[in-house]
């Protein structure tokens, strides 16, 4: 990782102080990551990732040793550190000319249906506050988050070769609340010390996106 350091030359007579980056912080990731595809027929696809790192240094940024602030001696888990990542994908799809037959036509073919879970690690961070007292770098874990995402579309033939897919996303289809940040002095997301009003410590930004739903259309000529 660069660091930061401060120079004052002697330029015309007076000194001139600048920003300089040098090579002086030190990080390493380590982990591995396993990928399993499967294609049973042709209907079903599925997938699965998981990633374990663990990613440590002396400084999670290159700002992080700025001149007037102590360089770390030692390697702590660095601000973007996410010891476990787990990915899924399951699709089914309908092929043209397939499905259930209504009044001699096929109205679910050419559809497809995809269920997106997705579950990490918390990322680190240091206690905070008045009654902190000795602390280790990092040290806290922030919650877990996981999330179900629903994708569905359905293709359809337009003046010869044009196709039109019409398609919805319902992300977050369980409305988990995940804890995107908490306050380093009460590892809650809803209260920090201080006189502080109950709709100040309790911001929405704390927690990741609700339910939402997207539908939109492509083309293809």
């Amino acid at each position: 990782l660069l660091g930061t350091r401060y120079f004052f030359p002697y330029v015309n007579g007076r000194y001139t102080g600048y920003t300089l980056y040098v090579n002086e912080s030190y990080a390493n990731t380590k982990g591995f990551e396993i990928n399993l595809n499967v294609n049973p027929d042709k209907y079903f696809s599925g997938s699965v990732t998981y990633t374990y790192s663990v990613a440590k240094g002396s400084a999670s940024s290159e700002e992080e040793n700025y001149p007037g602030t102590q360089a770390s001696t030692q390697l702590y888990y660095l601000d973007f550190d996410q010891t476990h990542v787990f990915n899924a994908i399951g699709s089914f799809t309908i092929p043209e000319g397939e499905g259930p037959e209504l009044f001699g036509g096929f109205p679910l073919a050419n559809m497809d249906f995809n269920l997106i879970f997705k579950a990490n690690s918390g990322y680190p961070y240091t206690a905070g506050g008045r009654d902190a007292g000795l602390v280790i770098k990092n040290a806290l874990r922030e919650p877990a988050q996981q999330s179900f995402d629903l994708l569905f579309g359905k293709e359809l033939k337009v003046f010869g070769t044009m196709r039109v897919r019409l398609f919805a996303e319902v992300l977050n289809l369980l409305n988990t609340k995940n804890i995107v940040y908490v306050y380093r002095d009460s590892g809650s997301p809803d209260y920090t010390q201080g006189s502080f009003s109950l709709e100040y410590m309790r911001d929405p930004s704390n927690y990741g996106p609700p339910r939402s739903v997207r539908i939109g259309t492509s083309v293809k000529f």
